[in-house]
């Protein structure tokens, strides 16, 4: 039987990935790579140029998921 996690840690473990993967998407500036740049298809092309397919078409099949994710973060930062 699957040990069953505590709720608060949980939601814990949540917010340290959120943070996790805000600070990457942060540290892209360092490279000289803007949320503007995300905006223009081509450019988004020439970035995925850099991964596999493989991780390319993963990251296609869970761009809802993101967009949940950051929707449910925006909405629990208000409250």
């Amino acid at each position: 039987m699957p040990k069953k996690l505590n709720t608060s840690y949980e939601v814990e473990l949540f917010f340290s990935r959120a943070q996790k993967l805000q600070n990457s998407i942060h540290s892209l500036s360092h490279y000289g790579f803007s949320i503007v740049n995300f905006q223009n298809p081509t450019d988004i092309s020439k970035l995925l140029q850099n991964y596999p397919r493989e991780s390319i078409s993963e990251s296609e099949k869970m761009s809802k998921c993101y967009q949940i994710i950051y929707c449910l973060e925006n909405e629990i930062r208000k409250i």
